[in-house]
């Protein structure tokens, strides 16, 4: 079991680094945010949830490279839904 990582879990001092980060953040969020124009609106995923899911993939040798790409976001959520079932198992992945 995964030790369970905070946003500041990851220190970045490269202002292109963090801007490509937070780029893929507004990615994640256009498809299952809960905002206006989102793909998904019903996953509701939050800032904290993908920026969590962001750090894990980044820590993770499970994930060897990052490109911000649409197989990046699908792991995102995947592990978005799944932290959620860890949560509470008998919560639908739909909030």
């Amino acid at each position: 079991m995964r030790k369970p990582l905070k946003e500041t879990d990851l220190l970045l001092n490269d202002a292109e680094t963090i801007m490509k980060y937070e780029d893929f953040v507004g990615y994640v969020m256009s498809f299952y945010g809960k905002r206006p124009g989102s793909v998904y609106p019903e996953f509701n995923f939050t800032l904290s949830e993908v920026r969590k899911a962001l750090l894990f993939i980044l820590n993770s040798s499970l994930y060897p490279s990052f490109s911000g790409d649409s197989f990046d976001r699908e792991h995102v959520r995947n592990i978005i839904l799944n932290d959620r079932l860890i949560e509470d198992p008998n919560e639908r992945w739909l909030r």
